[in-house]
């Protein structure tokens, strides 16, 4: 039901000290280091953006633009992919706020809480590691001004607009038992990202 997407819950990465469960983290040849057990750490996982594809405007066809993101000049926007004709959700966001890469981005921003390359980043990684409540990662591209990440779409918005479209009834027992399988879904996997050693700073 749930699709955890690091462009909604917001800048996450590996926390210092906090105890991993190696299990969760796959061991297999030929993975990413951030995927190998004692490695799990916000440089091996900013590691899993390992190439930029150039933007190709006829390979997707733009459908809607899904939110506007005033605070950093870029936008959500619901692509349609030609050759496959797979919905994706594609947030495009300027050099001007991501810069090229993840090093430049925190030398410039040395204070800033949400970092887009480790929200692109630990998509990736989460995918890699078999997270089931994660978007698609469908790769990063960029052109002469902006930087695009593409993702799988999430068709039941986000968790409030999910459960507004329930039609539930009105707080009670009855309201409280419909949801109860939602939040024990939510909460398991939050328990897994813990596992894992992330933590997000918000959930929606």
């Amino acid at each position: 039901i749930l699709s955890f997407c690091w462009l909604y819950i917001g800048s996450a990465g590996h926390v210092p000290g906090m105890a991993i469960d190696h299990t969760e983290v796959p061991t297999r040849p030929g993975l990413f280091p951030a995927l190998q057990q004692g490695k799990v750490d916000d440089i091996m996982i900013l590691r899993c953006i390992d190439k930029l594809q150039i933007w190709d405007p006829e390979r997707f066809e733009v459908v809607a633009t899904l939110q506007s993101c005033p605070r950093n000049a870029g936008h959500v926007r619901l692509v349609q992919e030609r050759s496959t004709g797979r919905r994706l959700a594609v947030k495009r966001m300027p050099l001007s706020w991501t810069c090229q890469d993840a090093d430049t981005f925190r030398f410039t921003y040395p204070m800033e809480t949400e970092v887009p390359w480790m929200d692109m980043a630990a998509t990736r990684w989460l995918n890699l590691v078999g997270f089931k409540h994660c978007v698609d990662f469908a790769g990063v591209f960029r052109d002469e001004d902006y930087i695009a990440f593409v993702m799988g779409l999430a068709e039941g918005g986000d968790l409030f607009s999910f459960v507004d479209a329930m039609g539930l009834p009105a707080p009670g027992p009855v309201l409280e038992e419909a949801l109860q399988p939602i939040a024990v879904e939510f909460l398991f996997a939050v328990a897994r990202l813990h596992r894992l050693g992330l933590a997000p700073r918000d959930l929606s």
